[in-house]
């Protein structure tokens, strides 16, 4: 089966748009003050995404919240989360 030039040109046209609108969506920004976790098939991996932006594989879902400062003061120990 042969193609003429016009028809795999637009092919190509094709395949670039799909693959550019594959990777153009799974962008995702933690914003300042908040932290982000990758869930993918129901999974949440225990790697945090910090602030900023970040390119995710077709299969991650980002989950992003706020992160609170928690003071703890046990007998003169302090602990902070």
């Amino acid at each position: 089966m042969f193609f003429n030039k016009k028809t795999v040109m637009k092919l190509k046209l094709i395949l670039y748009a799909a693959l550019f609108s594959t990777f153009a969506t799974n962008c995702t920004v933690v914003q300042q003050g908040e932290v982000g976790v990758k869930r993918s098939f129901g999974k949440i991996s225990a790697n945090p995404l910090m602030e900023g932006a970040r390119g995710l594989d077709v299969h991650h879902n980002p989950i992003t919240v706020p992160l609170e400062t928690i003071e703890i003061n046990r007998g003169g120990l302090k602990i902070n989360f």
